[in-house]
């Protein structure tokens, strides 16, 4: 019976000003309230990862612990440590439904597709504010992507596309925030997150720089305007805008007139 409104201010105390903000839901686990409040977060307890790359227990551990690598981290206003510490708590609700065992080697594939109508239930009980929800459901959907850019050596092209699909709502550096924070929630020795660097993740920080699509998209070098005199309003034009964009993306295509001769 207590009002949402309540429940989210009470979650931005906890969120805001605690310097260790797992404890309080390590609370609602202990007394046993986890379960009615929160099912969602409750569903993660006992769900094993593959411990070469998680060594903290069970999913809840983990989450517990990458909220608090993400509480310590610098922001630019409140708003921002809120999204962050959301997206914390919310990035990983898709394992207890993606989690499989393949050739003895613990799976969670599509987990962070599979978490965000999850997470979206679980904020929507919380707060009303749905350009706070939209944004952590952006970085919950692509929280996997710091990693594998990394890994698979990702060209510039591919920043430039994933900041795309992050715009409006967000952008890569709050992501790379996020995956710091989730490489440092996985201490197999106590309850608390590591504080040491985390390679992989300072690797994706760079390249985004190198594509300077660290806090923006990639604006468009071609509009409308620059076709008038070549297709009539209408689809066409419409057409050419959007392929203009695609190759500028694509090819790395800046120079105005050669891209527009391209198109």
């Amino acid at each position: 019976y207590v009002s949402k409104e309540r429940i989210e201010l009470e979650f931005e105390k906890m969120l805001l000003k605690s310097e260790t903000p797992s404890l309080g839901l390590r609370w609602l686990l202990e007394i046993n309230r986890l379960q009615d409040i929160f099912p969602e977060l409750y569903k993660t307890v006992g769900v094993k990862q593959e411990y070469k790359w998680h060594p903290e227990k069970d999913v809840f551990e983990h989450t517990m612990q990458a909220l608090d690598a993400a509480a310590k981290l610098e922001y630019k206003h409140e708003q921002e440590k809120l999204i962050l510490l959301y997206a914390a708590i919310c990035h990983d609700l898709g394992k207890p439904d993606a989690t499989r065992v393949i050739n003895g080697v613990i799976k969670s594939y599509g987990h962070e597709i599979v978490g965000v109508e999850i997470a979206k239930k679980l904020l929507k009980r919380i707060t009303s504010k749905k350009d706070l929800i939209d944004t952590v459901l952006k970085l919950v959907r692509h929280h996997m992507s710091p990693g594998t850019f990394a890994k698979q050596n990702a060209g510039l092209g591919a920043y430039k596309r994933l900041a795309i699909r992050l715009s409006p709502e967000t952008n890569i550096e709050m992501l790379t925030k996020l995956a710091f924070s989730d490489r440092r929630g996985r201490n197999g020795e106590a309850n608390v997150p590591l504080d040491t660097p985390q390679p992989e993740i300072e690797l994706f920080l760079t390249r985004a720089k190198e594509a300077q699509v660290l806090f923006e998209k990639e604006h468009p070098v071609l509009l409308g305007r620059d076709f008038i005199n070549v297709f009539s309003k209408g689809p066409d034009l419409g057409e050419a805008v959007k392929l203009a964009y695609k190759l500028q993306i694509d090819e790395s295509i800046r120079d105005k007139e050669a891209l527009k001769q391209l198109v």
